[in-house]
């Protein structure tokens, strides 16, 4: 009895099931996108690496109970924003096509040849007990002039709002610079601006540094990311 009980037991991630149902609701109104199942793995992926997961324990005859469903009205509007987020990057640089132009926005041209590319820079928002916070808006400037910095497309945010379902997770992918010519190291210092209501104002800054690269006009997305060290917001003294 026991044995079989505990072959019907097994460790699951609630999430995914609000993903995969979030991705399939926003996606039967779409119309002008890629819908294969590449491309809609990667936006679960992209909304499950976004999210805290939440194990239960599943086995047969599992059932939520009223609270949990009162509770998670707030994170299934939450998930869903996060879905919307996961559809437009995704469908913008699908991974059956993952190298895209980039373009100078200025004069439509195509970057040179040697060009500064950023990996996405990726972080987290904690507070002084490393709890993940919410509903906090991170700027991502360059520290020398203090500009916001100019996103790879529309479908990444600059400022980003974090909701509750991102678990103080942020991400920014940086428009390539143009270079003077070809293997140039230069070193790239960016500041985060984060705020939330009730906490002291804080700028995070870090540095990277990077070589000028052949460009073919075209980069690989997921070519590498950047982790950052979690951003710690304290409380306002009264």
């Amino acid at each position: 009895m026991f044995l079989r009980e505990a072959i019907q037991m097994e460790i699951y991630n609630l999430m995914e099931d609000y993903v995969k149902h979030a991705i399939k609701v926003l996606l039967e109104d779409k119309e002008d996108i890629c819908k294969c199942e590449q491309c809609r793995m990667d936006m679960i992926c992209y909304c499950l690496n976004k999210t805290k997961p939440r194990y239960v324990i599943s086995s047969r005859g599992f059932v939520h109970t009223r609270n949990e469903k009162r509770e998670n009205m707030q994170m299934n509007i939450d998930i869903l924003a996060l879905g919307q987020e996961a559809i437009d990057v995704i469908s913008h640089m699908p991974r059956h096509e993952q190298k895209i132009k980039i373009e100078n926005k200025e004069n439509k041209k195509e970057i040179g040849k040697s060009s500064f590319f950023f990996p996405v820079f990726v972080g987290r928002v904690v507070d002084e007990d490393f709890q993940s916070l919410s509903d906090v808006k991170v700027t991502l400037t360059f520290a020398d002039t203090g500009e916001p910095a100019e996103m790879i497309g529309d479908y990444w945010k600059n400022p980003t709002t974090l909701v509750p379902a991102m678990d103080g997770t942020f991400s920014f992918h940086v428009q390539p610079l143009l270079a003077d010519e070809l293997g140039i190291k230069k070193n790239f210092k960016f500041c985060l601006e984060i705020e939330k209501e009730g906490y002291e104002k804080a700028c995070k800054y870090f540095e990277i540094a990077l070589f000028s690269s052949i460009s073919s006009r075209e980069i690989d997305i997921a070519a590498n990311f950047y982790q950052i060290e979690d951003a710690i917001l304290f409380k306002e003294e009264d």
